[in-house]
């Protein structure tokens, strides 16, 4: 079997709009990345599914024909990455957002 890897990038955004309403935030935050196989080549298709460790809450999506994901609007905390695809082995990866 292929093995997938990932990077993948996090980005936490504070704050709001509006300096009335600062009081009120709540910090939410960005996972993406590209999925690539061991020799670096992109794979498309490949599921990608991000649970939060506080709720259980999960949200899935596919990875683009450049192999990318993203996952906008999370709250800030600790998720569990897992992706997969048919004829690779699965990853799975912690991380705190």
């Amino acid at each position: 079997m292929k093995r997938i890897s990932f990077l993948f990038v996090l980005v936490l955004l504070l704050g709001s709009a509006s300096p009335s309403a600062f009081g009120q935030a709540t910090a939410t935050g960005t996972i993406q990345g590209v999925v690539t196989d061991k020799s670096t080549s992109v794979i498309s298709g490949a599921e990608v599914v991000i649970t939060s460790k506080a709720t259980g809450a999960s949200r899935t999506a596919a990875t683009s024909e450049e192999g990318t994901f993203r996952f906008d609007f999370l709250p800030a905390g600790i998720y569990t990455v897992k992706i997969s695809k048919n004829g690779f082995t699965a990853l799975v990866q912690t991380v705190e957002l």
